[in-house]
């Protein structure tokens, strides 16, 4: 339930209108209490969108960049489901630490993937020892070519989605022998 991820702060109307929200949260998860200045969340035919284009099957591993409150982490950890790694780094530690909380209850009463958040810049990830991914998202506006370093962070065969250059953009990461990265859009 997207009103779950938006806290006491935003209204019933905020939760289920079909555009984005920004605003404060407050939120108390197993008697521990979360907040935050603000929270970010697209509109929903964005998550919708970028989940269908991004071609999702159970067991696939998913890295979200930017992952915020940790709502579109949720909606793919439902659709990929329990044997899947779903992962998501969030520069804001307050952010990250009510995700993680969401996530744990979300997880516990649904047949989703646990999810995993950690604080920190993606741009710091080691890119020789991290995992690799199938599909990663970048929730947070880029320049283009940042996208090249996330390319590296994709198993081949892969996808990266985001909105680079503040257009939505995909690339599906070549297999070996093909050629470069395609993207479509």
């Amino acid at each position: 339930d997207r009103r779950r991820f938006l806290g006491s702060e935003a209204t019933e109307a905020d939760a289920y209108m079909n555009s984005p929200v920004r605003c404060g949260f407050k939120t108390t998860v197993g008697g521990v209490s979360y907040a935050a200045e603000t929270v970010h969340l697209s509109a929903p035919y964005i998550y919708a969108r970028v989940a269908e284009a991004m071609e999702l099957e159970p067991g696939m591993s998913f890295l979200n960049v930017g992952a915020g409150i940790g709502y579109f982490s949720s909606i793919i950890a439902h659709i990929l489901g329990k044997t899947s790694a779903v992962h998501g780094i969030e520069i804001r530690a307050d952010l990250c630490e009510a995700a993680q909380a969401l996530a744990d209850e979300f997880s516990a009463t649904t047949p989703a993937a646990r999810m995993t958040f950690v604080a920190g810049n993606a741009f710091h990830l080691n890119l020789g020892t991290n995992m690799l991914y199938d599909r990663i998202y970048v929730g947070g506006g880029v320049p283009n070519h940042t996208a090249q370093f996330f390319k590296r962070l994709v198993r081949p065969g892969g996808i990266l989605m985001g909105p680079f250059s503040d257009e939505l953009r995909k690339w599906v990461v070549p297999k070996p022998g093909e050629p470069e990265p395609r993207e479509t859009r």
